[in-house]
C-alpha cells in the first residue's frame, strides 16, 4: 500500500493493489502467486519431515489448498477498483472472490491442525 497513492488497508480491499489498471498490479499479482507456490512447497516439505503415517494430514492439505487459492487469486485478479468483484460480478471476479476466500479460510485454519500434529509427534 505504501507505493499506491490513496490506498489504505483500513478502508480498501487488498485485492485493489492487484487490479489490472493499478500502477503495480502485475507485481502484486506475481507476488501473491509466488507466495502461494512457496506456501504449497512448504506444506509438502513439512508433511515429509513430520510424516509418521499415523498423524492427520489435514494441516498440510489445508496449506496446499491455501497456496493454490493464492496462486489462483493472482491469476484471476480484479479490474480497476475490483468492480468485477463488487459491482459487475463477472466470471473472473467471482473466481477471484472464491479463491481468495478459500486461501483465507484454509490458511487461517491450517495452523491449528499443524499445532495438533506437532503436539502428538514423538
Amino acid at each position: 500500500g505504501a507505493l499506491e497513492p490513496n490506498y489504505s488497508h483500513l478502508t480498501k480491499m487488498m485485492s485493489i493493489l492487484g487490479g489490472v489498471q493499478g500502477i503495480r498490479g502485475w507485481l502484486f499479482n506475481i507476488g501473491i502467486a509466488t507466495t502461494g507456490m512457496l506456501v504449497a512447497l512448504f506444506a509438502i516439505g513439512l508433511h515429509q519431515s513430520i510424516n509418521d503415517k499415523k498423524r492427520s494430514k489435514v494441516g498440510p492439505v489445508l496449506l496446499i489448498l491455501g497456496g493454490l487459492g493464492l496462486i489462483l487469486a493472482g491469476i484471476f485478479h480484479c479490474d480497476l477498483n475490483c468492480n468485477n468483484v463488487v459491482v459487475e460480478k463477472d466470471f473472473i471476479g467471482l473466481m477471484h472472490m472464491l479463491t481468495s476466500f478459500m486461501a483465507g479460510m484454509c490458511l487461517s485454519i491450517a495452523p491449528f491442525f499443524i499445532f495438533r500434529r506437532f503436539g502428538k509427534s514423538s
